[in-house]
């Protein structure tokens, strides 16, 4: 027993005999009975209860992305880079030239405790990476504004069963599946992931959020080349965002002669 537990330390037996006759009322105990005991019911829900409760907090962030979703994050740790923050129980990642402009001259260490507004910039549960923005969420009097037909220079943030969501310049785009390709495309495993310089051309912008809603298809100078020849379309992007705008301009001029 000495080189398994040192003296006065508290711990958890199996009782296996009690001899009740003799006056010192000796009872015998056993540690290993306690090890290769099964665990209770309650023990044995609490692994699968703590992951599903991660699954649906990871579920909450990724629908809060694609609805442009501002949290109110409370500042639970400081690094170098930036702030460690808390979204719906998960620590997240606000990196310092994502911070409001604001902020940006406040030390970091003063942001402990303190609560900042973000919006989710990267969302990957498989990987456990959560990435915030509070220059997004406070960039109603900073926004761009993109006209239809504008090529701009993204990186691919997150990718779901839908589409991908596109950072360009800080502003954040869904690339919707359907718009990837003129081909048939049923997922977008292969095609696209997290960290992928592309391009994209820009179809709306909305005028509340300001969120994009972009497109690669019409980039293609052939169907597919975005699944088989990605670079053909980096590579001609700007000029065939140029005849799309053409035509556009073609079509807008017709409406307005009827």
């Amino acid at each position: 027993m000495s080189e398994l537990a040192e003296v006065g330390a508290r711990m958890e037996f199996v009782v296996t005999k009690q001899d009740s006759e003799t006056r010192d009322q000796i009872v015998l105990l056993s540690l290993r009975r306690i090890e290769a005991r099964p665990p209770s019911p309650a023990a044995a829900r609490a692994p699968a209860d703590a992951t599903a409760q991660l699954e649906r907090s990871w579920s909450r962030i990724a629908e809060a992305q694609a609805k442009d979703t501002v949290y109110e994050c409370p500042v639970v740790g400081v690094n170098r880079g930036g702030l460690l923050v808390e979204v719906e129980g998960i620590k997240g990642f606000l990196p310092s030239s994502h911070l409001n402009f604001k902020d940006k001259d406040a030390k970091l260490e003063d942001m402990m405790g303190k609560v900042v507004r973000a919006k989710v910039l990267e969302a990957d549960a498989e990987g456990g990476r959560l990435v915030m923005s509070s220059r997004r969420a406070n960039a109603e009097s900073e926004r761009k504004a993109f006209a239809p037909g504008t090529v701009l220079l993204g990186t691919v943030q997150s990718v779901m069963p839908y589409g991908a969501f596109v950072d360009v310049d800080g502003t954040s785009g869904l690339l919707h599946i359907s718009q990837v390709t003129n081909d048939r495309l049923n997922t977008l495993e292969g095609v696209l992931k997290v960290g992928d310089k592309i391009k994209v051309m820009v179809l709306s912008q909305d005028k509340d959020k300001g969120k994009l809603a972009l497109c690669t298809k019409k980039l293609e100078p052939s169907p597919g080349d975005m699944i088989k020849n990605p670079q053909r379309v980096f590579d001609k992007a700007e000029e065939m965002a140029a005849a799309f705008r053409e035509k556009l301009m073609l079509a807008e001029k017709a409406a307005a002669a009827q």
